[in-house]
């Protein structure tokens, strides 16, 4: 692909990074990262088991929430120190980041993605027999309890 592209084979290719920046490298610059933010999207999730989570102190969760938001909020506000600090921690060039940052939205969110995910996940471990049993009610277990009071009094955005 890279060579069909950079030979003006074919027009475009799609590629995981860090391989397009490398092909960029190789290239002496002539790859231009068209970038779709949205296109392909990694989630992390903030899971606890409901007898830690109740043992736990009730702002616990409302804090970790919070300095969650605001650690995204400063990711978002200041992108070029934000690049600093994960080439550091990752041990990887700057450039590199830099080159798809654009393609990368960083938030906070608790909706319906993270459902439909879980079923997702969960049908698939179903369908090829590493789960047993039924599809769970991931309605019933997420819990919206301190996202919700976080958002409606205007500590998260």
């Amino acid at each position: 692909m890279n060579e069909a592209l950079i030979n003006g084979g074919v027009d475009a290719i799609s590629i995981w990074e860090p391989f397009g920046y490398m092909l960029n490298q190789d290239a002496g610059g002539k790859v231009v990262n068209i970038g779709s933010p949205g296109v392909y999207q990694l989630s992390f999730n903030l899971i606890s088991s409901t007898s830690v989570l109740h043992s736990l102190p009730p702002a616990t969760s409302e804090r970790t929430i919070e300095a969650l938001a605001k650690a995204i909020d400063w990711i978002n506000q200041y992108p070029a120190q934000a690049q600093a600090v994960i080439s550091n921690s990752l041990d990887i060039p700057v450039e590199q980041l830099r080159w798809s940052w654009d393609d990368y939205v960083f938030r906070l969110s608790l909706g319906n993605a993270l459902l439909t995910n879980l079923q997702l996940q969960a049908r698939w471990a179903l369908e090829n027999d590493i789960r047993r049993g039924t599809m769970p009610s991931y309605r019933d277990i997420v819990s919206r309890e301190s996202f919700d009071k976080l958002l409606s009094s205007g500590r998260l955005k």
